[in-house]
């Protein structure tokens, strides 16, 4: 009996043995659903394999650029960084991007397993992209996910080759 004296049905959960029974499975309904979330989550953000054409190690990509004197785009990403994702997967492996970076030495560094890089860019955030000269020197900067447009808009406002050297 309820408090004002009303019978409930055995289904509203009763007393005894019938509830006991199904309050167990109750209490896990919870924990599956956090689990099931947390593993569309990790799902959902798993890095993006890097795009054609783009090298995951700064220092190869560094020599490259000094040895053939072309700049590099240096494209500075987090894991589990959701505006990182879409460049990666929305932007960067667009064959637009391929295009107008053609001329560049393009690298993708991930921030937190390449710290000295990052600071030595001034990573605040991410994704942030670097356009460097072939000895390292930012010549333009942007931070932010971007359009295809956007971003072929700013690799466009740097020449693809860097000046000679006096």
């Amino acid at each position: 009996m309820s408090e004002w004296g009303q019978q409930r049905p055995e289904s509203w959960g009763g007393t005894g043995a019938a509830r006991r029974g199904s309050g167990g499975a109750r209490r896990w309904v919870p924990a599956l659903l956090v689990v099931g979330v947390m593993g569309l989550y990790a799902l959902a953000m798993r890095p993006a394999p890097p795009p054609e054409g783009w090298d995951t190690d700064f220092e190869r990509a560094a020599a490259e650029a000094s040895s053939t004197g072309r700049n590099m785009l240096l494209a500075f990403h987090m894991p589990g960084c959701p505006p990182c994702l879409v460049m990666e997967r929305k932007v960067l492996s667009t064959d637009e991007v391929a295009r107008a970076a053609a001329d560049l030495v393009r690298v993708r560094v991930d921030a937190t397993r390449q710290p000295a890089v990052a600071m030595r860019y001034n990573i605040q955030s991410t994704p942030t992209f670097v356009i460097a000269d072939a000895q390292g020197a930012p010549l333009a900067r942007t931070e932010g996910a971007m359009s295809v447009e956007a971003f072929v808009r700013f690799l466009k406002a740097v020449p693809a080759i860097s000046p000679p050297s006096p």
